[in-house]
């Protein structure tokens, strides 16, 4: 008949079988969780890394449409000068006006 000690040390036996079933299991899953977590990690730098780009190439546009807006703006401004110029220039010469 077995006695209580014979089934402490069955006890022990088979948890001491137990625990290292589970580290065996877990082991493969802790390397895979560890590269999931890795690979994770090297995504958001390179998703960080893209954005920084994007934002730089943004701001590059913005500054390329102000210089483009300021060419407009100032072209625009010398042929409302020059229109000026000529509008006085045929005021101040009525005989100019008169195109036969």
């Amino acid at each position: 008949m077995p006695t209580s000690s014979d089934a402490n040390a069955n006890v022990a036996a088979m948890l001491g079988m137990f625990r290292k079933a589970v580290r065996e299991e877990a082991a493969p899953v802790a390397r895979q969780l560890a590269e999931v977590r890795g690979l994770a990690n090297q995504t958001n730098r390179r998703l960080e890394l893209l954005q920084s780009e994007v934002d730089a190439e943004r701001t590059g546009r913005v500054e390329d449409l102000a210089v483009l807006v300021e060419l407009i703006t100032s072209g625009w401004k010398s042929v409302e000068e020059r229109l000026a110029r000529i509008e006085a220039q045929l005021a101040a010469a009525p005989h100019l006006r008169e195109v036969a």
